[in-house]
């Protein structure tokens, strides 16, 4: 069984190892301090969040404020220059497999690269980029704040998402399959973190619910969110959403992972070794 594409031993010793020593963990230290103090702010009451992201709600919320220019302008660059080798494709118009298929002649202008830690000592000094993965971890204590109970949401496998120039626009999906398992407050919550302007995800609001119900989601219900430089707009991992089209000349980058509960991924985990 693989989770989020991670094989079920993957995630067992990410659950279980600690965190990464030397400066990634100071970074994430910092961050964590810095979101309990108050230093990224919710746009809203936390009520408010809370019931976007819940079951009847619209299932997305943008974080206004999640990183500082600098850091964001750092990475950007970094990001941007980031190896072919470590980028893969990801589906665009067509399914992923039928790009991986066509071979070099496919739909390769979305990607994604893996930035866990073993790519990011390879990729080597990209400091900007190690404190945006560090701030990702911050999601999980905004969610934490939310629904307390302590530190139960983790992030997983944070990954950096390569928009070539004239990328179409995603095939309309949601993160967790099936959708019944997310649940109320969800177990699965997507997070894009934007380290450059023009960062945008396609999304049809509340439309996880009528599905849920049985019904019919109506494609007119589309919407276009997005999200400031330095920003990150979380969504549940049943929302149904598309990233957008690059229309730009230039290379559009920005920030991904899932948020999970810890007790959900130790299920897929046990499931998994069955």
């Amino acid at each position: 069984m693989a989770v989020f594409d991670t094989p079920a031993a993957g995630l067992a010793a990410l659950l279980g190892g600690g965190r990464c020593c030397g400066h990634a963990a100071t970074a994430a230290a910092a961050v964590v301090d810095a979101l309990r103090a108050g230093a990224w702010a919710l746009g809203a009451p936390a009520a408010a969040v809370a019931a976007a992201l819940s079951l009847g709600g619209g299932g997305f919320w943008v974080l206004p404020a999640a990183l500082p220019a600098a850091v964001a302008a750092a990475a950007r660059a970094e990001l941007a220059a980031i190896p072919g080798r470590y980028r893969h494709p990801i589906f665009n118009t067509t399914a992923v497999a039928a790009i991986r298929a066509a071979g070099r002649s496919g739909d390769r202008r979305r990607q994604q690269a893996a930035l866990a830690a073993e790519n990011l000592a390879a990729l080597g000094a990209v400091p900007g980029l190690r404190a945006a993965v560090a701030a990702l971890d911050g999601l999980g204590v905004v969610l934490d704040g939310l629904w307390g109970g302590g530190r139960r949401y983790r992030p997983v496998f944070p990954v950096a998402l390569v928009s070539e120039p004239a990328a179409a626009q995603q095939l309309p999906h949601a993160d967790a399959c099936p959708m019944e398992m997310v649940g109320d407050p969800p177990a699965v919550v997507g997070g894009l973190l934007a380290v450059e302007d023009g960062t945008r995800l396609v999304a049809w609001p509340a439309a996880h619910g009528v599905l849920l119900a049985g019904g019919e989601a109506d494609p007119r219900a589309r919407r276009v969110v997005g999200v400031p430089t330095g920003g990150a707009l979380l969504f549940r991992g049943d929302a149904v959403h598309c990233g957008a089209a690059n229309p730009g000349r230039r290379r559009h980058v920005r920030l991904h992972t899932c948020v999970s509960l810890f007790l959900f991924l130790w299920s897929l985990v046990a499931a998994g070794g069955r």
